[in-house]
């Protein structure tokens, strides 16, 4: 007769993990995780911010695959992306440390598949945008 395999202590090894990774996830539950950087001392809510914006020309055109970049008006602030780019709708969105920022944009096509060379060299900066922690702000890129 074969040796039966050890299923018990395997078993137990799985279901530990799953159970670890149900309990980190929420268990399916509705509540956000929520990192470090994203909380404050120890009380769990959020002190980021979302900054939802669009690249566009100036006569209103999207414009995907443009690099962007923010910097903070407040002062040294983490970034925990150095860039993004604009989607196939000159769409972007960016959770940051809350605060002020401005957004400036290089758009080259060689940078992204998206972008294209009719709009190489085209760059423009935000307006400064604001918002507070758990708030999401509207920013409008015009590139020219």
């Amino acid at each position: 007769m074969a040796p039966r395999p050890r299923r018990g202590l395997a078993g137990a090894v799985l279901a530990l993990l799953a159970g670890g990774f149900l309990a980190a996830c929420g268990s399916g539950s509705d509540a956000r995780p929520v990192s470090d950087a994203d909380a404050d001392a120890g009380s769990g809510t959020r002190t980021s911010a979302t900054f939802a914006g669009r690249v566009e020309t100036v006569s209103g055109e999207a414009v995907p695959g443009c690099l962007i970049t923010p910097e903070s008006v407040d002062g040294a602030v983490e970034i925990p992306e150095l860039a993004v780019f604009s989607d196939a709708d000159g769409a972007f969105a960016w959770t940051l440390p809350s605060g002020t920022y401005t957004f400036s944009t290089t758009c080259d096509s060689e940078a992204h598949p998206d972008a294209s060379a009719d709009h190489d060299s085209l760059s423009g900066t935000s307006d400064a945008v604001r918002a507070e922690k758990a708030e999401t702000a509207s920013v409008t890129i015009v590139v020219a």
